[in-house]
């Protein structure tokens, strides 16, 4: 359950690992995740290997966040092309407003909607 969980939210691994080991861990954004995989993505591509075979595990990092369906298409087939691999996280840090990218939330919570009104 927690392996689907993550893959349906990798976000969650950052309130899973917070739980364990406790308050003194550094606070993780999103976007303190993107920048970390800005090296990883550039050696698996010296390496000859297909970018995609990360990056379609990441499609719901920003899971009810305004942008996510942008996010997801641009790592969705048909793969784009990029100068270097880690061009895309760059790209894909572009869609969304600092607020967000360094946001520690889960999930937002959803907006309200509104109940139309009836008149008697």
């Amino acid at each position: 359950m927690v392996g689907r969980a993550a893959y349906e939210d990798p976000y969650f691994l950052t309130a899973a690992e917070r739980a364990v080991f406790g308050d003194p861990l550094p606070q993780v954004t999103r976007r303190s995740v993107l920048t970390a995989l800005i090296p990883y993505f550039d050696q698996w591509e010296d390496r000859g290997l297909p970018p995609h075979k990360i990056y379609r595990h990441m499609t719901d990092l920003f899971a009810g966040f305004q942008g996510a369906r942008r996010w997801r298409q641009l790592l969705s087939p048909p793969y784009k092309s990029f100068a270097r691999a880690s061009d895309l996280l760059k790209t894909g840090m572009d869609l969304f407003p600092d607020s967000t990218l360094d946001s520690t939330e889960l999930r937002p919570a959803p907006l309200p909607r509104e109940v139309p009104s009836t008149t008697l």
